[in-house]
Protein backbone atom coordinates (compact mmCIF):
# COMPACT_ATOMS: atom_id res chain seq x y z
CA UNK A 1 0.00 0.00 0.00
CA UNK A 2 1.11 3.37 -0.78
CA UNK A 3 2.45 5.93 2.22
CA UNK A 4 0.02 8.17 2.81
CA UNK A 5 1.07 11.93 4.82
CA UNK A 6 -0.09 12.63 7.48
CA UNK A 7 -1.94 15.78 5.99
CA UNK A 8 -4.89 12.99 4.23
CA UNK A 9 -8.12 13.22 6.08
CA UNK A 10 -9.95 10.15 6.75
CA UNK A 11 -12.38 10.85 3.42
CA UNK A 12 -9.23 11.53 1.54
CA UNK A 13 -7.65 8.26 2.54
CA UNK A 14 -10.86 5.80 1.95
CA UNK A 15 -10.43 7.45 -1.14
CA UNK A 16 -7.06 6.88 -2.34
CA UNK A 17 -7.25 3.25 -0.46
CA UNK A 18 -9.83 3.21 -3.03
CA UNK A 19 -7.64 3.71 -5.91
CA UNK A 20 -5.08 1.53 -4.75
CA UNK A 21 -8.07 -1.13 -4.47
CA UNK A 22 -8.30 -0.58 -8.40
CA UNK A 23 -5.20 -1.58 -9.26
CA UNK A 24 -5.15 -4.73 -6.92
CA UNK A 25 -8.39 -5.88 -8.73
CA UNK A 26 -7.29 -4.94 -12.14
CA UNK A 27 -7.73 -7.91 -14.63
CA UNK A 28 -5.69 -8.55 -17.78
CA UNK A 29 -6.07 -10.49 -20.49
CA UNK A 30 -3.63 -10.28 -23.72
CA UNK A 31 -6.38 -9.73 -26.14
CA UNK A 32 -7.32 -6.64 -24.46
CA UNK A 33 -4.69 -5.94 -22.54
CA UNK A 34 -4.62 -2.06 -24.22
CA UNK A 35 -8.89 -1.94 -23.30
CA UNK A 36 -7.76 -2.97 -19.76
CA UNK A 37 -5.26 -0.61 -19.12
CA UNK A 38 -7.74 2.11 -20.43
CA UNK A 39 -10.39 1.08 -18.00
CA UNK A 40 -8.29 0.40 -14.78
CA UNK A 41 -6.54 4.36 -15.68
CA UNK A 42 -9.95 5.47 -16.50
CA UNK A 43 -11.40 4.13 -12.68
CA UNK A 44 -8.74 5.54 -11.41
CA UNK A 45 -9.67 9.28 -12.69
CA UNK A 46 -12.74 8.78 -11.78
CA UNK A 47 -12.00 8.06 -8.05
CA UNK A 48 -9.67 11.05 -7.63
CA UNK A 49 -10.50 12.31 -4.66
CA UNK A 50 -11.01 16.08 -6.12
CA UNK A 51 -10.18 18.40 -9.02
CA UNK A 52 -6.17 18.36 -9.14
CA UNK A 53 -6.55 22.14 -8.73
CA UNK A 54 -8.52 21.87 -5.75
CA UNK A 55 -5.62 19.85 -3.71
CA UNK A 56 -2.69 20.76 -1.42
CA UNK A 57 0.45 19.59 -2.61
CA UNK A 58 0.49 17.62 0.12
CA UNK A 59 -2.57 15.71 -0.89
CA UNK A 60 -1.31 16.20 -4.18
CA UNK A 61 1.89 13.80 -3.28
CA UNK A 62 -0.61 11.26 -1.68
CA UNK A 63 -2.60 10.60 -4.51
CA UNK A 64 1.24 10.75 -6.85
CA UNK A 65 2.27 7.73 -4.10
CA UNK A 66 -1.36 6.02 -4.92
CA UNK A 67 -0.88 6.36 -8.27
CA UNK A 68 2.65 5.17 -8.42
CA UNK A 69 1.03 1.96 -6.64
CA UNK A 70 -1.05 1.45 -8.96
CA UNK A 71 1.31 1.94 -11.91
CA UNK A 72 3.58 -0.32 -10.29
CA UNK A 73 1.01 -3.22 -9.58
CA UNK A 74 -0.41 -2.76 -12.97
CA UNK A 75 3.04 -3.06 -15.05
CA UNK A 76 3.70 -6.40 -12.75
CA UNK A 77 -0.02 -7.95 -13.87
CA UNK A 78 0.77 -6.73 -17.42
CA UNK A 79 4.06 -8.14 -17.32
CA UNK A 80 2.69 -11.61 -16.06
CA UNK A 81 -0.12 -11.03 -18.69
CA UNK A 82 2.23 -10.95 -21.53
CA UNK A 83 4.59 -13.50 -20.32
CA UNK A 84 1.65 -15.91 -20.15
CA UNK A 85 -0.14 -14.85 -23.79
CA UNK A 86 3.43 -15.92 -25.02
CA UNK A 87 4.60 -18.99 -23.24
CA UNK A 88 0.28 -20.14 -22.98
CA UNK A 89 0.53 -21.09 -19.62
CA UNK A 90 0.11 -18.93 -16.43
CA UNK A 91 3.52 -18.13 -14.65
CA UNK A 92 4.71 -18.35 -11.46
CA UNK A 93 6.31 -15.83 -9.83
CA UNK A 94 9.21 -16.84 -7.47
CA UNK A 95 12.05 -15.42 -6.14
CA UNK A 96 15.64 -16.56 -6.65
CA UNK A 97 16.62 -17.25 -2.76
CA UNK A 98 20.07 -19.25 -3.68
CA UNK A 99 21.59 -21.73 -6.34
CA UNK A 100 24.85 -24.27 -6.11
CA UNK A 101 27.25 -25.07 -8.80
CA UNK A 102 27.61 -28.72 -7.84
CA UNK A 103 26.92 -31.58 -9.97
CA UNK A 104 25.22 -29.31 -12.28
CA UNK A 105 23.50 -25.95 -10.73
CA UNK A 106 20.64 -26.24 -8.27
CA UNK A 107 18.08 -23.19 -7.64
CA UNK A 108 15.88 -22.50 -4.65
CA UNK A 109 13.28 -20.56 -5.50
CA UNK A 110 10.54 -18.98 -2.84
CA UNK A 111 7.48 -18.46 -4.90
CA UNK A 112 5.27 -15.04 -3.93
CA UNK A 113 2.48 -14.37 -1.66
CA UNK A 114 -0.26 -14.49 -3.79
CA UNK A 115 -4.40 -14.49 -3.87
CA UNK A 116 -5.90 -18.37 -3.22
CA UNK A 117 -6.48 -18.56 -6.94
CA UNK A 118 -3.19 -17.40 -7.90
CA UNK A 119 -1.77 -20.18 -5.37
CA UNK A 120 -3.84 -23.03 -6.96
CA UNK A 121 -2.98 -22.13 -10.21
CA UNK A 122 0.89 -22.05 -8.92
CA UNK A 123 0.41 -25.73 -7.18
CA UNK A 124 -1.54 -26.98 -10.71
CA UNK A 125 1.58 -25.38 -12.76
CA UNK A 126 4.13 -27.08 -10.52
CA UNK A 127 2.78 -30.41 -10.35
CA UNK A 128 2.46 -30.73 -14.47
CA UNK A 129 6.31 -29.52 -14.08
CA UNK A 130 7.59 -31.75 -12.34
CA UNK A 131 10.71 -33.86 -13.89
CA UNK A 132 9.85 -31.32 -16.69
CA UNK A 133 12.29 -29.20 -18.64
CA UNK A 134 11.36 -25.63 -17.04
CA UNK A 135 12.51 -22.36 -18.12
CA UNK A 136 13.54 -19.69 -15.90
CA UNK A 137 13.22 -15.46 -16.87
CA UNK A 138 13.98 -13.39 -14.81
CA UNK A 139 10.99 -10.80 -15.67
CA UNK A 140 10.77 -8.67 -11.97
CA UNK A 141 8.63 -5.71 -12.63
CA UNK A 142 11.21 -3.56 -10.97
CA UNK A 143 13.12 -3.29 -14.03
CA UNK A 144 10.92 -1.30 -15.26
CA UNK A 145 10.50 1.00 -12.19
CA UNK A 146 11.92 3.97 -13.23
CA UNK A 147 10.40 7.73 -13.85
CA UNK A 148 11.85 10.47 -16.26
CA UNK A 149 11.84 12.83 -13.47
CA UNK A 150 10.73 12.55 -9.80
CA UNK A 151 7.01 13.95 -9.10
CA UNK A 152 6.60 17.78 -8.10
CA UNK A 153 3.58 18.67 -6.37
CA UNK A 154 2.36 22.02 -7.43
CA UNK A 155 2.98 24.90 -4.99
CA UNK A 156 0.27 25.01 -2.57
CA UNK A 157 -1.79 28.68 -3.45
CA UNK A 158 -0.97 31.58 -1.02
CA UNK A 159 -4.31 33.28 0.51
CA UNK A 160 -6.14 36.05 -1.04
CA UNK A 161 -3.96 39.69 -1.19
CA UNK A 162 -7.31 41.43 -0.14
CA UNK A 163 -9.57 41.84 2.68
CA UNK A 164 -13.05 40.62 2.54
CA UNK A 165 -15.11 44.39 2.90
CA UNK A 166 -18.09 44.81 4.74
CA UNK A 167 -21.66 44.70 3.15
CA UNK A 168 -22.86 48.05 5.76
CA UNK A 169 -22.48 51.44 3.79
CA UNK A 170 -20.78 54.12 5.57
CA UNK A 171 -23.51 56.95 6.43
CA UNK A 172 -20.78 59.42 7.01
CA UNK A 173 -18.63 59.02 4.13
CA UNK A 174 -21.89 59.36 1.91
CA UNK A 175 -23.37 62.75 3.87
CA UNK A 176 -19.89 64.25 2.83
CA UNK A 177 -19.97 63.03 -0.65
CA UNK A 178 -17.15 61.17 -0.26
CA UNK A 179 -19.46 57.90 -1.08
CA UNK A 180 -18.53 56.03 -4.39
CA UNK A 181 -21.46 54.83 -5.17
CA UNK A 182 -20.51 53.37 -8.42
CA UNK A 183 -22.48 56.41 -10.93
CA UNK A 184 -20.06 58.13 -12.95
CA UNK A 185 -22.97 60.00 -15.73
CA UNK A 186 -22.53 63.26 -13.14
CA UNK A 187 -26.30 63.91 -13.20
CA UNK A 188 -26.63 63.95 -9.69
CA UNK A 189 -28.82 61.29 -8.90
CA UNK A 190 -25.94 58.68 -7.68
CA UNK A 191 -28.12 57.78 -5.20
CA UNK A 192 -31.27 56.68 -7.14
CA UNK A 193 -29.34 54.93 -10.09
Amino acid sequence: MAKKSDTADTAGAADLDAIEAIADGAEFDAATLVGDVRDCLLDIVRNRPKPWQQMTSGEQADVARTIEYAAKTTVQKMLDTIIAAQNGITPIRAILESYAEKDGIKAQLKIRAMTDEQSEAAIVGLHKARGKIVTITVADDKDFDGEREEFEPDPDQGGLEFEAGSDEIDESAIDSGDADLGDDDDDGDDALD
